[in-house]
């Protein structure tokens, strides 16, 4: 890996439409919060899980995962829809807000692509 990979901070995700997403590129400790917040995730779904994303079909998986990498990575761009005000009025990232036909996949898919360019990117559930 090249000097510059080394030092850079974030990716910029463009959609086709031109709008931007950048986000954080994780270290060690983004990935376990990442792999926490699914966690917590799935058992807010499922209050009689343990979090596991073992048995979810990979769509699922893949939604759970993206939420978490919203909310620990994301750091601004140039879309609408991602930032809501929070309970202090502040942006936040909340996706109970996020409108229905919100490009979430699409950015979420081209995020893992260029994030493996920097960090092998945990594609196994948490057990």
């Amino acid at each position: 890996m090249n000097e510059e990979k080394l030092i850079q901070k974030n990716v910029t995700v463009e959609l086709d439409d031109k709008t931007t997403y950048i986000f954080r590129i994780p270290n060690l400790r983004d990935w376990i919060r990442i792999r926490a917040r699914v966690r917590s995730l799935v058992r807010q779904d499922d209050p009689a899980s343990d979090g596991n994303l073992k048995g979810y079909d990979d769509g699922t998986a893949l939604a759970y995962t993206g939420v978490a990498m919203f909310e620990i990575l994301y750091e601004g761009g140039d879309n609408t829809w991602v930032l809501s005000p929070g309970p202090d009025a502040k942006p936040c990232v909340n996706p109970e807000k996020w409108p229905p036909n919100a490009p979430f996949i699409d950015v979420i898919s081209k995020l893992n692509e260029k994030l493996e360019e920097f960090v092998a990117v945990p594609t196994s559930s948490p057990e």
